[in-house]
């Protein structure tokens, strides 16, 4: 595997397999060489730091399209704000190449957002997962973006959920409070119809019943 990063953030170890880590700035001076320098070799994992500019992101696609496994970060909240951001970084005239290639390389969007634990206790990841399955892709293909999170939120039984189910779920499980759901929520009433369904109400200074 081979990781390209800035800063590098976390080391990995030995015993995991081979692992080359590359700093930006330091072993490569940007992101799109030193996702071009990984392409050159044999690896069989690329792990992108962040994508920041076109450059980076067709690097990225290009080393999906010959093979390699590649995970890569993008700051965004939701899967379907994660494919707006990834596809404006380029020019109008790119859009409908871009996403043509992601549709052929997606696998999937994972997007976290930490939520304070009830009481103080830390903090808890709300998951939204975006599974690359044939109907995703197509509508991607087909830059029917505002269509996805419907068959999204339907496909529990694939391992796909929204950031709003994800939120709702760790309230009925009495992991955090309402008030924090609802503060990070795409859709207040959405949430809250979760929660009233699943039989939860608000009690006293944020807890529930």
């Amino acid at each position: 595997m081979i990781t390209v990063e800035d800063p590098i953030e976390y080391i990995f170890g030995d015993g995991i397999g081979m692992v080359s880590q590359r700093q930006v700035g330091v072993d490569c001076r940007t992101f799109d060489e030193g996702i071009r320098g990984a392409l050159q070799t044999d690896a069989d994992v690329v792990m992108v730091g962040e994508l920041r500019d076109p450059d980076a992101v067709n690097m990225t696609l290009t080393a999906a399209e010959s093979g390699k496994l590649v995970f890569a970060t993008l700051h965004s909240n939701t899967a379907m704000q994660a494919i707006d951001r990834f596809v404006n970084l380029f020019p109008q005239t790119q859009h409908v190449q871009v996403l043509s290639r992601l549709a052929t390389t997606l696998i999937g969007i994972i997007t976290q957002t930490l939520v304070p634990r009830k009481l103080g206790k830390g903090r808890v990841a709300a998951f939204e997962v975006l599974m690359g399955l044939q109907m995703i892709r197509s509508l991607i293909a087909e830059n029917r973006i505002h269509l996805i999170q419907s068959y999204q939120e339907a496909g529990g039984d694939t391992g796909m959920c929204t950031l709003d189910q994800a939120l709702a779920q760790l309230v009925i499980s009495d992991k955090i409070s309402i008030s924090e759901a609802l503060m990070r929520a795409t859709n207040q009433t959405t949430v809250k119809k979760m929660i009233e369904q699943a039989g939860v109400t608000p009690g006293p200074e944020g807890a529930h019943s």
